[in-house]
Parts: C-alpha cells; sequence; structure tokens
C-alpha cells in the first residue's frame, strides 16, 4: 500500500472535476468475491484454492469497514483466486470462463459505480 498526499507529487491540487486526493491508505492488492463465483469455484474443484481452507466470505460492507478501522481510503479491486477459467481449453471451458468473468467484471463495476472514491 502507499501512503497518499493532500496534493499531487508536483505540488498541485486536483482541477478535473471528480479528481481529488486520496486522504488515507491505498490498497493496491485487495480480493472480492461473490456467492456466484464462490459457487462456480466450489462446484468445479475450487473450494480451496492456493491451499487456503476455503474462499473468502466477503462483503463490501465489511471490507469498508476494515478499511475505515485501518485508516484505508480506497482499494483496487480484482477476484480472488483463483481466477475465472476451471478448464481445459475447450470451448466450453472457455465459454464458462467468458460468463463467469462477465459476472465478476458487472458485479465490480457496480460497487465501483455505487462507491466510486472507494474502488
Amino acid at each position: 500500500m502507499m501512503k497518499s498526499s493532500e496534493q499531487w507529487d508536483d505540488g498541485s491540487e486536483p482541477t478535473t472535476p471528480g479528481e481529488r486526493p486520496l486522504r488515507g491508505w491505498l490498497d493496491v492488492h485487495a480480493h472480492y468475491t461473490t456467492e456466484h463465483y464462490v459457487q462456480a469455484c466450489e462446484a468445479s474443484g475450487h473450494g480451496q484454492p492456493d491451499g487456503m481452507p476455503g474462499l473468502p466470505q466477503w462483503s463490501s460492507d465489511a471490507a469498508l469497514e476494515l478499511m475505515a478501522q485501518t485508516g484505508t481510503a480506497a482499494a483496487v479491486l480484482s477476484i480472488s483466486s483463483p481466477g475465472v477459467h476451471f478448464g481445459d481449453a475447450s470451448p466450453a471451458a472457455d465459454a464458462a470462463a467468458r460468463d463467469l468473468a462477465a459476472h465478476v467484471n458487472d458485479s465490480g463495476a457496480a460497487m465501483v459505480a455505487r462507491r466510486p472514491y472507494c474502488w
């Protein structure tokens, strides 16, 4: 994570509408899951990715609460391991991966739309 400042590196203030300096930490490696994503992982045998005991339970409310407790102003979200492609290079596995990617991207975009300065 990087500590932000009240000004840009060159000392200037933000001028573009919607720009504002962060007032806290920026978490550049934050993972999220959705219920549908967890179900798809478990159904394909990936319920314990990377040796973890299971996929993390995640909610935007809990993440925002933790961010407030730790002074984190914003987080860059990405989907949790194992990603979205669980099969071989078959057309069916590729299509399933595209569908799951569309779902997690749409879910992430909806979160950003609701809280654009947090995600």
